[in-house]
């Protein structure tokens, strides 16, 4: 496993954090951090951590939590983050409970997602996310609901109502209204994802022009 940072221009007084971020770079433009960016990227078979991400609460405390000198359950947790928190993540076709679901099973061999992870997928969530990307993640969420209720559908299904007679338990005409909204939802989607795509096209340039000051891991050992 590697790591490489850039020296550091200066450093702030932080107490034990010093010690904990001897060689991050500090960000002199505090701009990049309360700005929307890209906190933590997977680029090939990398993970790539902002400086400016440590000094956010929610992945500090996940960083500190790793007392080892690699850092490796820091680096996998703050993966599960990526994956989980990115709208363009190999997990995004997944549900949030399917995501998490999955990670567990990947990365944790089927161990629960800890309290501090799930915490930091909040907060890598509501630094990126713009208001084309909340309505992009509302409609994705509302596209899960209508293929889950699709799915569930079996027109030999019956049910007894209030008086005890047997009925149908799904309206065929319901049932079609739900398919015409679904392709209306998709069209929807479609457009939000063009949206969001353009968005963040232009933010990857803005920060490919700023000074990198990132971590490097590589996935080459095992984590």
């Amino acid at each position: 496993m590697t790591s490489k940072v850039q020296a550091p221009t200066r450093r702030p007084i932080l107490g034990v954090w010093e010690l904990l971020f001897l060689e991050i770079t500090w960000m002199n433009d505090s701009r990049r951090i309360e700005s929307t960016m890209k906190l933590i990227n997977i680029n090939g078979a990398k993970i790539e951590i902002e400086a400016a991400a440590l000094f956010i609460k929610e992945f500090a405390e996940i960083w500190n939590a790793d007392k080892s000198k690699d850092k490796a359950e820091a680096y996998k947790h703050l993966s599960i983050v990526y994956f989980a928190g990115d709208y363009k993540s190999v997990y995004s076709k997944y549900s949030d409970e399917e995501k998490l679901q999955e990670l567990s099973r990947d990365l944790l061999g089927g161990k629960p997602i800890p309290d501090i992870v799930l915490a930091a997928i909040e907060k890598y969530k509501q630094l990126n996310t713009s208001r084309n990307m909340a309505f992009l993640l509302s409609a994705r969420n509302t596209v899960d609901k209508m293929k889950s209720y699709l799915d569930e559908v079996d027109f030999s299904e019956t049910v007894l109502d209030a008086k005890g007679n047997e009925k149908d338990k799904y309206d065929i005409d319901k049932v079609q209204k739900v398919i015409l909204n679904f392709g209306k939802t998709i069209e929807t989607l479609d457009k939000l994802e063009e949206k969001v795509a353009k968005e963040k096209s232009i933010d990857s340039k803005t920060r490919a022009d700023a000074t990198p000051g990132d971590f490097e891991d590589g996935f080459d050992d095992e984590v």
